[in-house]
This record gives structure tokens, sequence and C-alpha cells, in this order.
């Protein structure tokens, strides 16, 4: 197995896995083992490494993105103004109100991103 870290070089051996519930006759007790056999000597390969040995340029070793898949937004007609408008629903109870509120100001102070309650713009995020 190889000792390096990071998704290029993981492997993972097939296992075949056994397990047998037994029950303890008299104190009703249940005792689980487990038994674990090698099946392919170690040798076995998950999709990440078939897919990048058969040269796949893909995201995340198995997704298969377009061109115009990717993250990124062309024109700002698209895209949020720096504050965004949210209506927190009556179906959420107090305290979830509270932590939805205290985790847009901690979104605000960590980016440039803003949050104010709705006041009749025609895009928003409501929370339900």
């Amino acid at each position: 197995m190889n000792s390096t870290a990071g998704p290029a070089s993981r492997s993972r051996h097939s296992f075949k896995c056994r397990m047998k519930l037994l029950k303890a006759p008299r104190d009703g007790m249940y005792m689980m083992t487990f038994g674990v056999k090698d099946i392919d000597g170690g040798i076995d390969q998950d999709i990440f490494d078939i897919n990048q040995g058969l040269g796949l340029d893909l995201f995340e070793g198995d997704i298969k993105l377009e061109a115009n898949g990717k993250n990124s937004i062309i024109g700002d007609h698209k895209r949020w103004p720096h504050t965004i408008p949210y209506v927190l629903e009556d179906s959420l109870e107090m305290n979830a109100k509270g932590v939805i509120l205290n985790a847009f100001e901690r979104y605000r102070l960590k980016t440039c991103i803003d949050f104010k309650p709705w006041s009749g713009e025609a895009n928003y995020i409501s929370v339900f």
C-alpha cells in the first residue's frame, strides 16, 4: 500500500467480509464476530485510480463537467448584489431564527456579502 498522502496515491484492497451474530442463551446478550479476508491479494484499484489511468480529466475523480458547467458566472446581471434580501418563514422556531441570523452575521464578517430583511425585492431567499 502506498504511504504517500493525497487522492492520486489512494489505494484500497478488496476484502470479503463475514459477520456472525451470536446470542448467548443465558443472559440474552448479543455478540458479533467479524471476519475479513483479502480476496485480491492487495492489488485492487478504486474508481479514482482507474479513471486517472484512462487519462480522464474528471472533477473529484469521477465527475465529468461540461465546459459551461464549471463554477463561474459570466455577467454581473446573474449575480446577487452585495446585499441579499431574506425572509425567515413563520414555520421556523425562534431558536432556529436566531441561529440563522447569527450565521448571516458571521458570513457578513468574513465576506463582502450582507443580508437584509426582504422589503419587496423581486429576488430574495426564503428560509423555511
